[in-house]
């Protein structure tokens, strides 16, 4: 079993993430999103963590900032996880259904019965696209219980929210859209073939499968589209400072750019995918070590 060391090569965890107790209307980078196209097989709960353990089957565990571990629940995988005041939301491995669990009681309970992918919770609604084979890419928004389903858009890639707005990446017509969060008022920002979408600092921030995977930021005030870098990016994620990603380039190593496309470098020389950040910490998975759970502190 992955102890919360082995995760955090010995740093204490400090994550703070928004919850549907205290919504925030604006979020001026959400951390969700990245961290759900990578896996959001970790996010932050009161002052620890809830983590997927991928040598324990994928059960979910705790681990306070003391370092202290506990077994929550081990009855299916726990993937894309939201955190809601003392609700955990999560997308259950295969076939990939839609889960509440009560972080209080334990009890669980299916919500969405179909194949779901890119589960967000914003901020009383759940927000989610389908993986099935008739029906990927289709977008929809529900209530916290599942019911009350809304088809928003189809030929959906990825997607985040932003001042109660819906960025998203059309596959089909190769563009960046955006609409509110009802499904109303579609434009159509950018051509790109966008995957990883996020948004920080009013950027819109994606690598562009047709042009390479080279990374690009599309400024929402000045609508400016601009190259980050030309590096083949995968996995990609940000704060407020950097964007990390997959440089598939240089054999799946884990690097880092400023949001003008200064100081890149390699942080880590190893064939990485999934990352996740918390606040200073940054989580990845490593092939080589068969997808063990390693860490990496961010100054």
């Amino acid at each position: 079993m992955i102890r919360i060391k082995y995760i955090l090569a010995g740093a204490l965890l400090l994550f703070f993430l928004s919850s549907c107790s205290a919504p925030k209307n604006d979020l001026a980078f959400d951390p969700h999103a990245a961290n759900i196209q990578n896996g959001g097989y970790a996010v932050s709960y009161h002052d620890g963590v809830l983590y997927a353990d991928p040598e324990d089957h994928d059960a979910l565990y705790y681990c306070q900032k003391d370092g202290t571990t506990e077994k929550i629940a081990g009855k299916r995988y726990y993937y894309e996880m939201n955190v809601c005041g003392d609700t955990l939301y999560y997308v259950s491995g295969e076939p990939g259904n839609v889960w509440r669990l009560s972080l209080n009681t334990k009890d669980e309970k299916k919500l969405i019965g179909q194949r779901v992918g890119n589960l967000l919770v914003y901020p009383n609604k759940l927000f989610y696209r389908l993986s099935e084979e008739d029906d990927w890419g289709k977008l929809f928004c529900a209530d916290l219980n599942g019911k009350q389903k809304k088809l928003l858009a189809e030929n959906v890639r990825d997607f985040c929210l932003y001042e109660d707005r819906i960025y998203y990446s059309d596959f089909c017509e190769n563009t960046i859209c955006s609409m509110k969060t009802d499904g109303t008022e579609t434009k159509i920002l950018q051509s790109a073939d966008a995957s990883g979408l996020f948004v920080e600092n009013d950027c819109l921030v994606y690598a562009d499968k047709n042009r390479g995977g080279n990374l690009f930021t599309y400024n929402l005030l000045t609508q400016k589209e601009t190259c980050i870098c030309e590096d083949t990016c995968w996995n990609i994620n940000g704060n407020k400072e950097r964007i990390f990603y997959r440089n598939q380039s240089d054999g799946g190593s884990l690097y880092s750019v400023r949001f003008d496309g200064t100081e890149k470098q390699c942080l880590i020389h190893a064939n990485i995918y999934d990352i996740v950040v918390l606040e200073n910490e940054l989580f990845y998975r490593d092939v080589v070590q068969y997808g063990r759970i390693l860490s990496y502190v961010l100054s």
